[in-house]
C-alpha cells in the first residue's frame, strides 16, 4: 500500500511538474493572440483579433453579433435593403485570404473600424464593420456598396 501511495504521488508531481507548464500551440504565425489567450486590461488590438477572427472558426463565432445586420445597396431605389443573418446561417470563412480580393482596413471612427473587401475595377466593394465595447472587438454589421 505505501508503495501505490509513493507511485501515485510521483505520477501527480511528474504531471504538475511537466503538464502543468504546457503551453498553447500557437499556429498564428503573424504575432496575434493565442487560442487561449486572453487579453489584458487594455483590450484587444484590431490587427491580432483580425488575424485570430480569419483563422479561428470558434472565436469567430463568439465574435459576431448575431442576429448580424446586413444592408445591401439597391441601385434601382438608390437605399440599402436590410436584412438580418441568424447564427444559423454563418459560415466560417478566412476573411483575410479571399481568393481574388483585396482589403484594408480604415477607422470609422474611436471605437470602430471597417474592413473593406474591394475588387479594383469591378465596382465590388462590401464592409465589415467591427465595433470595439467591453474590450473587445464584434463584427456588428455587414454593408454591400457594390453597384
Amino acid at each position: 500500500m505505501e508503495t501505490l501511495k509513493i507511485v501515485l504521488f510521483a505520477g501527480v508531481a511528474l504531471f504538475c511538474l511537466f503538464g502543468c507548464n504546457l503551453k498553447s500551440v500557437d499556429n498564428n504565425k503573424e504575432g496575434g493572440l493565442k487560442n487561449n489567450e486572453v487579453a489584458g486590461d487594455e483590450g484587444e488590438d484590431f490587427e491580432s483579433f483580425l488575424i485570430r477572427f480569419s483563422q479561428d472558426s470558434v472565436f469567430q463565432y463568439a465574435r459576431v453579433e448575431f442576429p448580424l445586420k446586413k444592408f445591401v445597396y439597391n441601385i434601382d431605389r438608390s437605399s440599402y435593403d436590410t436584412s438580418f443573418v441568424n447564427i444559423d446561417d454563418w459560415f466560417f470563412a478566412d476573411i483575410l485570404h479571399v481568393e481574388g480580393m483585396q482589403h484594408r482596413v480604415s477607422e470609422a471612427d474611436h471605437a470602430a473600424k471597417k474592413l473593406e473587401f474591394y475588387k479594383d475595377d469591378t465596382g465590388m466593394s462590401v464592409f465589415y464593420v467591427f465595433v470595439y465595447e467591453n474590450k473587445q472587438w464584434m463584427l456588428k454589421e455587414i454593408r454591400d456598396d457594390s453597384n
